[in-house]
């Protein structure tokens, strides 16, 4: 047995390679080998809670997408595609202290690893920026989009829960400005609750968008009460004297119109706020002052203030000072006379009206800005010493009480002059004579 397996024992060890010479040369002309370059193949991180755990985070700054060479026989290769090939990165292979975790790559078919291809990345590591991980808690605010519907409003509004976790690395979490829970009331009507999503700024107001962050919560409850408005107008005035030597030049508000909201039957009683004189004493002032006052405090107790709830009244005062108009008696008006009567000053011709207030009260008023009547109303004639009633410029005020004697008469009848009629007769005569003496 032993003498023939070895007798012409180099003939046959030259048949097997003559064989396996033809096998290769069969091979390479039906099914030759090839070699392809696949790019943008996503590399997977594998183990990386072996630095989370250890509380560390990471980010991935170079390699996370890589091109692979792969090579070996012709029907296998052109029917290998990027989702056949798996690169991975075990991170539990560094430290901390490292920033490279080196990528392995296999080729995955029906999920069996290809053993007749050879794979080579061109990039061989992910490097990775590795800080540590930190956990910090935000205030949620509240970003709303939209409108009511007309004639309505939201009154109030709140999210749950009002603070939330967020952990991630501690440069990304230094970057958080905002977290804010992005709500809409587009033509609300009724009530809001609804879930909303949760949305990070940072401090130039850009979306922080970060897959390694974590959030304790990534949606909260946004609840809104929404009710009938309406704008109605602020009323106010002052009481008290300022100072001697000094008025009320101006007063002025922050805000003319303010904005309610209430059941629509309590709503339409109410025509206009008003500000009573007592919260607004200049008693004694010789300067501006502000009053803050608080509309919540001048509506009932179950309407709401939307807009302006906070209004500053300012009170201007300044120096008193005076200067002399003359208003003509002609200009003076007479109201109330009873019909047939006529009536008349009898007793001056112009009236010196001194009139006092700030200097740019006085500068800008004019004589024929001051009107000026007597009331007549219920007389009869005679002779009747009356005073005077003004209608004066804006900022100004009279320094005194202005009387004149009015002296009230029947109307005098209107009667045509006797000598215009003879005149007429006598034209009338001539007119006639003249023609006479043509028609001889």
């Amino acid at each position: 047995m032993k003498e023939k397996i070895f007798r012409n024992f180099s003939l046959k060890i030259l048949s097997a390679l003559c064989a396996i010479v033809l096998w290769t040369i069969i091979v390479n002309i039906y099914d030759p080998t090839m070699g392809v370059t696949i790019s943008t193949v996503p590399v997977q991180l594998i183990n990386t809670e072996s630095l989370t755990d250890k509380g560390y985070t990471y980010e991935i700054t170079d390699g996370s997408k890589i091109s692979v060479y792969v090579s070996g026989p012709k029907s296998v290769i052109t029917d290998i595609k990027a989702a056949d090939i798996v690169a991975t990165a075990d991170l539990s292979r560094i430290t901390a202290f490292a920033d490279y975790a080196d990528i392995d790559v296999k080729v995955v078919k029906d999920g069996k690893t290809l053993t007749n291809v050879e794979v080579t990345p061109k990039t061989t590591a992910v490097k990775l920026d590795i800080e540590n991980r930190v956990t910090q808690q935000f205030d949620v605010g509240m970003e709303v989009n939209g409108t009511e519907a007309e004639g309505y409003v939201v009154t109030k509004q709140s999210v749950s829960p009002s603070t939330i976790k967020i952990t991630g690395s501690s440069t990304t979490i230094a970057k958080i400005a905002q977290v804010k829970a992005i709500c809409d009331i587009s033509n609300a009507q009724d009530n809001i609750q609804s879930v909303v999503p949760i949305v990070l700024y940072d401090a130039d107001g850009n979306v922080i968008d970060d897959p390694q962050l974590e959030l304790s919560k990534s949606e909260v409850e946004y609840t809104a009460s929404v009710k009938k408005s309406k704008t109605v107008p602020l009323k106010y005035s002052v009481s008290g004297e300022p100072a001697d030597g000094y008025s009320v030049h101006k007063v002025q508000s922050s805000a003319d119109q303010i904005t309610i909201s209430g059941e629509t039957k309590v709503l339409d009683q109410i025509t206009q706020i008003t500000i009573p004189s007592d919260q607004l004493k200049v008693t004694g002032l010789s300067s501006d002052k502000t009053f803050r006052l608080w509309m919540e405090d001048f509506v009932p107790s179950d309407v709401s203030v939307v807009s302006d709830s906070v209004v500053s009244i300012t009170v201007k005062i300044s120096d008193v000072h005076s200067r002399e108009f003359t208003v003509k008696t002609s200009d003076i008006t007479f109201s109330g006379l009873s019909s047939g009567l006529e009536a008349a000053i009898t007793d001056q011709d112009t009236i010196h009206v001194i009139l006092t207030g700030s200097d740019e009260a006085l500068a800008a008023a004019q004589a024929s800005d001051i009107k000026a009547t007597v009331n007549l109303t219920g007389l009869k004639e005679g002779t009747y010493t009356l005073s005077i009633q003004f209608q004066l410029p804006g900022g100004c005020s009279l320094d005194d009480t202005y009387k004149a004697a009015v002296k009230i008469q029947a109307q005098a009848a209107q009667t045509q002059p006797e000598t215009t009629t003879q005149q007429t007769q006598e034209t009338t005569t001539a007119g006639t004579s003249e023609t006479t003496g043509q028609n001889r």
